[in-house]
């Protein structure tokens, strides 16, 4: 995640907290979010797991694990911005099944291809259903069963120029971890 963006996007989903009535020092904080997993071991917020290969046709991989409403429109924000740089943006997401599908849908980017998919959890909402969902809303993508699956899809598709994203759950972040 890019340095401003990361230490932006904490402050301005908690920005009552730096009204100067607690006392935060809103650089330090900017600066400890820039290293937050570095300094925690903490993985999987807008993440790249692997850089883009021309030599091997490999497209980079970003993750995130926004897995609400405003965690996913966060999402939605930074691949708009950064889609532009790519021909091709491959959106893996996987859903538990309390979210509000309902609630995520108009927020997720239009101009990318979906993989929709599942986490091996049993709270994992099945990849069928995120999809009959999301056709609901007017998205549209191929089905896997796992999130596995959904990563080789992708990677078999997309070129060193493409970007596959991989989210929506903590769950299906954690396996490609």
């Amino acid at each position: 995640m890019g340095q401003r963006s990361f230490g932006n996007f904490f402050y301005y989903e908690f920005r009552e907290v730096f009204d100067g009535s607690l006392g935060l020092d809103l650089v330090a904080f900017r600066e400890g979010a820039r290293h937050a997993a570095r300094n925690t071991g903490l993985h999987g917020r807008w993440e790249t797991l692997r850089a883009a290969d021309p030599k091997a046709h490999k497209a980079r991989i970003i993750c995130d694990t926004g897995h609400n409403a405003h965690g996913l429109r966060w999402v939605a924000e930074q691949v708009d911005r950064i889609s532009c740089d790519y021909e091709n943006v491959f959106f893996i997401l996987g859903l538990a099944r309390e979210k509000d599908v309902d609630a995520i849908a108009p927020l997720l980017p239009r101009n990318v291809r979906y993989i929709w998919t599942q986490a091996s959890s049993p709270r994992a909402l099945p990849a069928v259903d995120l999809a009959n969902a999301m056709s609901d809303h007017g998205l549209s993508g191929s089905v896997t069963f796992t999130v596995a699956a959904a990563l080789d899809e992708a990677d078999k598709k997309a070129t060193d120029k493409d970007l596959i994203f991989i989210g929506g759950s903590n769950f299906v972040v954690c396996e490609v971890l």
